[in-house]
């Protein structure tokens, strides 16, 4: 009879354990996806409501990128499209100040980051 109550609650143990360990793999999977996304919401957040937030949202969303992908934290199409669009948003908007850029940078963003996806 205890052998039988024993065997039971290892078992149950090793649900409980099978359960934390597919709960920490899947918080990794959601950190990873986050950090992918850390430049896109640091843009977001940064980038409203004036031309100088607008650029030192791109200089923190391009540096983040940056380092982001340097630490080999974010990878894959989602980073390049991120890389070109700060880059190519950057130049435009702190080199040449293009007010059509300005003016549609959020349809820009958007559309940059469907490409990303």
């Amino acid at each position: 009879m205890f052998a039988w109550l024993t065997r039971r609650i290892v078992v149950r143990r090793a649900i409980r354990d099978n359960d934390l360990v597919d709960w920490v793999e899947m918080s990794r999977g959601f950190a990873k996806v986050v950090l992918s996304l850390a430049p896109w919401i640091a843009f977001l957040v940064i980038a409203q409501r004036g031309l100088l937030r607008l650029k030192i949202g791109l200089v923190v969303a391009l540096l983040l990128s940056v380092v982001l992908s340097v630490a080999g934290l974010h990878r894959g199409i989602i980073m390049w499209a991120g890389l070109v669009f700060f880059v190519g948003a950057m130049i435009a908007v702190l080199e040449f100040e293009n007010a059509w850029t300005i003016r549609h940078m959020g349809v820009l963003a958007s559309g940059a980051l469907a490409v990303g996806s």
